[in-house]
């Protein structure tokens, strides 16, 4: 009876801390956090390090560059944008970089995200030029443990590659949730048994 209880608190702070990760704050970021420089690029996103101030915790903000007209070639769609907050806010696993926060701007979304400190896996292995089979296995295991919880949340990643994998300082491993994300609708069939 007092499991059933713990285990009904845990997840009414758990629906708590997501209700608050993805509900838009309209406040400017710069009230919270001190941004400090660009760490990564994309095609609709740039991302900062950036501190919150009440706790002095490091994160990494995206800023999304927010479509102005739907039929634009420029930003993300707020559909897509949240989509990818939905998704986001669903992952709750070591493998998964996780959603802190969002704000919202006249021309950003801006989602607030674990900031990892190693750099990408691409770079990983680039700088060190080989792998032992040891480390290769070990973060193919937490790659594939990361993409099955994807996978028990029917989501697929449709860009996993090297460079959105990211190292911590300790060589974990922490799969990014960048576009396109989907959910699967249904059985998805494969060729390996």
């Amino acid at each position: 009876h007092l499991m059933r209880r713990r285990g009904s608190s845990m997840s009414m702070i758990k629906a708590v801390q997501t209700i608050n990760s993805t509900r838009f704050r309209t406040e400017k970021l710069e009230e919270f956090y001190d941004k400090h420089e660009e760490i990564g690029k994309g095609h609709f996103a740039s991302v900062f390090r950036v501190t919150e101030r009440s706790t002095n915790t490091e994160y990494a903000a995206k800023f999304i560059k927010k479509k102005r007209l739907e039929s634009s070639k420029r930003g993300m769609s707020k559909k897509d944008i949240q989509n990818e907050i939905n998704i986001l806010a669903e992952m709750d696993h070591e493998n998964i970089i996780y959603l802190h926060q969002v704000y919202e701007s006249r021309e950003y979304v801006i989602l607030v995200l674990e900031l990892v400190g190693g750099g990408e896996l691409f770079d990983f292995i680039s700088e060190r030029e080989w792998l032992t089979e040891e480390e290769a296995s070990c973060f193919v295991k937490k790659i594939l443990l990361g993409v099955q919880h994807l996978h028990s949340k029917n989501v697929v990643h449709l860009d996993l590659k090297p460079e959105n994998v990211l190292v911590t300082e300790s060589c974990e491993v922490k799969v990014t949730m960048c576009p396109p994300l989907r959910r699967r609708r249904g059985a998805t069939r494969t060729a390996c048994r």
